[in-house]
């Protein structure tokens, strides 16, 4: 499970106000489903949590891959690409001092696999790179909100 939490200080939660929350919570809807979206790509890359390219498969399971049509140069975690494939938002919640959004990984079996490969090589949630990303995200689509607020 990855989350991305948006918090309010005292004077943006004073100067958005209630009726803004909902904007809030679509816009953050938006930023995380971007960022599964980044992070299946990253993966495709064959890289990891730390942007760097994951460790080569086993000789073995490369072969496995290769009888499958699957290409084996890179780790990119997609064999049957179930388990990619099942990341998705989970929820996205009101906390006292902001938002959160969870990303986490449907079905047991899948959660499973990736435990695994997450022990092998860390791939599962933000690579510094995708951090920065979701913070800019993240404020732009707050300064979008204040804007047409202000507009009124």
């Amino acid at each position: 499970m990855s989350e991305i939490k948006a918090q309010f200080t005292d004077a943006l939660e004073e100067r958005i106000g209630q009726a803004m929350i909902a904007g809030l919570k679509r816009a953050l809807i938006r930023v995380a489903n971007n960022q599964i979206a980044r992070m299946r790509l990253r993966v495709q890359g064959g890289k990891g949590t730390d942007d760097q390219q994951m460790p080569r498969y086993s000789k073995a399971y490369a072969r496995a891959r290769r009888k499958r049509g699957r290409q084996d140069e890179h780790r990119d975690l997609s064999m049957t690409g179930r388990m990619v494939g099942a990341i998705h938002l989970d929820e996205v919640k009101v906390e006292h001092d902001g938002l959160v959004a969870t990303i986490t990984i449907a079905g047991a079996r899948n959660r499973e696999v990736a435990s695994y490969n997450q022990k092998r090589s860390p791939w599962f949630g933000f690579s510094p790179s995708e951090e920065v990303k979701i913070i800019d995200a993240v404020r732009k689509e707050v300064d979008m909100l204040l804007r047409e607020k202000d507009a009124r």
